[in-house]
């Protein structure tokens, strides 16, 4: 079911950055796609390959919002997408405690994913990779409302 999830965010983060054709976005997107596909194989080293790459990505899209996004109220909640899905993967790479009290703050990034989709923020360019990243982060809710 989160393979499914992740699966659906990727075929629109595809569709979205088509439209945009703009190169750092577009790059993100793909890496994420690539480090998606990565964790689907069956060799735990690849698979490893991939979840890292999937956080490294994920710190490169907080830089380049930082560094690119001019809006400042934009910035914010672009970085209250990506920032704690960034900060939850290196509580679980590094086995830091309080890993499942993070995931309950998952409900942030998904919530000012929202607020960028319904505020009709000009985000043509980020939305392709802020979606994917908004999944990770539902993902990561759900399973552990759910399990």
């Amino acid at each position: 079911m989160f393979e499914l999830i992740l699966s659906l965010s990727i075929l629109l983060a595809i569709v979205f950055t088509n439209r945009a054709k703009m190169d750092i976005p577009e790059y993100l997107v793909l890496a994420l796609f690539s480090a998606f596909l990565l964790r689907l194989m069956s060799s735990p080293l690849i698979q490893a390959i991939g979840y890292y790459l999937f956080g490294i990505t994920i710190l490169l899209s907080s830089i380049y919002v930082f560094k690119k996004v001019n809006d400042t109220a934009k910035k914010g909640l672009m970085l209250f997408v990506t920032l704690p899905v960034f900060i939850s993967l290196v509580f679980e790479v590094f086995n830091w405690p309080y890993a499942n009290v993070i995931d309950l703050l998952m409900l942030i990034p998904i919530l000012a994913y929202l607020i960028l989709l319904f505020k009709k923020s000009d985000i043509k360019s980020e939305i392709g990779f802020l979606t994917i990243i908004a999944a990770k982060a539902l993902t990561e809710f759900l399973r552990l409302v759910i399990v």
